[in-house]
């Protein structure tokens, strides 16, 4: 593809869709260029890198503190939320922004159990009665089991998320059109404890660790350096028979041999019987584990040289 660098202007042909300069030499030059920004909190100007101008936002760690820190009222330190009960009306306070929490007491909650509504039938439109705290089901409210499976065969086109594909599917079906394509999508996570989102620095890709982010950040920088070709996350996946595999990085050398490349700070009981599984089933595939160790000494080697690096545990 053709692109055009972000210091001096001139297009050049690349295989890598993040990369943003022509040459290592524009990529120091653009490194030392510092353009000013208002900061919204102080209101004070403050010096920043044309590539940050998107992301740094605050000109201190204070501001940013001020700045994220929403207002409102506090209980022990904590901030509350004003809601209402879906039972009775009235206000209430809670202190977890995503709870789940409908009611405003256990009485409430009890009452919404065996309080009914009457809703159409979905299928035929005949009056039925639902529990209230059942209005929001998936599968949909139907008066008899005949009107449930003419339901489930009525068949509607939809557009893969992923890959594009229109399929057909039930009106309560899934997005994908695949289990590949469930596979490489933003909804399958990883551990509860990652950070995973899109990162705007590597062309709005979606990781599911920070982790994971940072290697690609330094697989960004080894390509403008001419150290490593191209790479790609997760473009492909493993056939291991009963389950399926898909490393994280597929990385082609200056030399075009590829190398996939898996970055796991914590190895659960599954991804180590993947692995073994696919030593075992694809012993002529070269493998590299960014473990917990090499990790710590790539962050402590390229964290300084790369300015929107997330910090998070061991760097």
């Amino acid at each position: 593809m053709i692109r055009t660098c972000k210091h001096c202007g001139v297009d050049f042909k690349t295989r890598n869709r993040n990369r943003i300069y022509c040459s290592t030499t524009c990529y120091h030059k653009a490194r030392t260029v510092r353009v000013p920004k208002l900061c919204p909190v102080c209101k004070q100007d403050f010096l920043v890198a044309p590539h940050d101008l998107q992301h740094q936002k605050y000109c201190s760690d204070a501001c940013r503190y001020n700045g994220l820190r929403k207002p409102g009222p506090r209980k022990d330190g904590h901030r509350v939320y004003k809601r209402t009960c879906e039972q009775c009306g009235e206000d209430y306070w809670t202190t977890w922004v995503n709870s789940d929490r409908k009611y405003c007491s256990p009485e409430c909650a009890a009452t919404a159990l065996v309080t009914s509504v009457s809703i159409p039938c979905d299928t035929c439109g005949k009056m039925i009665s639902v529990q209230q705290n059942q209005l929001n089901d998936r599968n949909g409210h139907h008066c008899s089991t005949k009107c449930y499976y003419l339901a489930r065969r009525t068949r509607i086109a939809r557009e893969c998320l992923v890959c594009g594909k229109e399929f057909t599917t039930v009106p309560s079906g899934g997005k994908y059109c695949s289990r590949e394509c469930s596979l490489r999508s933003d909804s399958f996570r990883a551990h509860g404890n990652s950070k995973g989102g899109k990162r705007d620095d590597l062309g709005g890709v979606y990781f599911r660790s920070t982790w994971e982010a940072n290697y690609a950040r330094i697989l960004n920088l080894l390509m403008d350096r001419y150290i490593v070709a191209d790479w790609e996350f997760e473009p492909d996946i493993f056939d291991l028979g009963d389950e399926r595999y898909i490393p994280d990085f597929k990385v082609e050398n200056m030399h075009g041999d590829i190398v996939y490349h898996e970055v796991k700070g914590y190895m659960d009981a599954t991804s180590k019987r993947k692995l073994r599984k696919m030593a075992k089933q694809y012993p002529n595939v070269p493998l590299v584990l960014i473990d917990t160790d090499k990790y710590v000494a790539l962050a402590a080697t390229y964290a300084p040289m790369i300015s929107t690096w997330e910090e998070g545990r061991y760097g």
